[in-house]
């Protein structure tokens, strides 16, 4: 019973939802991981210095979230219901705002783990 109840605790810290929607421990893959990382003021900061800088833009946000779990811009474009110069633009600004190289292969990876450190954090923050 111990197990259920932390594997439920982690459900709802790692998937940034609320109780109303069903998540099942299985299906969560690098959020399990990430959310039983202690919440303290390092991951906010980590958060902040990586992505803070589109975080205040919900449309930016979610167009790199998006971008950051499609398997490439033709699938983030359709899932974002753009064409792909649109989303280009996105990026680009993105890219200035955050002053990284998209192309570089490190960057991708940690502004994906960045996104999903930020949802696990909020989450964490709106359920303490």
């Amino acid at each position: 019973m111990r197990r259920s109840r932390s594997d439920a605790v982690v459900v709802l810290r790692a998937s940034g939802t609320s109780a109303c929607v069903v998540v099942h421990f299985e299906e969560l893959r690098v959020e399990r991981l990430l959310s039983q990382i202690p919440l303290g003021d390092g991951v906010s900061a980590y958060v902040d210095a990586i992505i803070g800088a589109v975080a205040s833009d919900p449309t930016l946000l979610r167009t790199l979230e998006v971008v950051c779990a499609a398997s490439g811009r033709k699938a983030a474009a359709a899932a974002l219901s753009l064409d792909r110069p649109s989303l280009n633009y996105r990026l680009a600004k993105i890219a200035r705002l955050l002053d990284v190289d998209l192309t570089s292969p490190e960057r991708p990876l940690e502004l994906w783990q960045a996104t999903r450190l930020r949802r696990v954090v909020r989450s964490g923050r709106e359920k303490a």
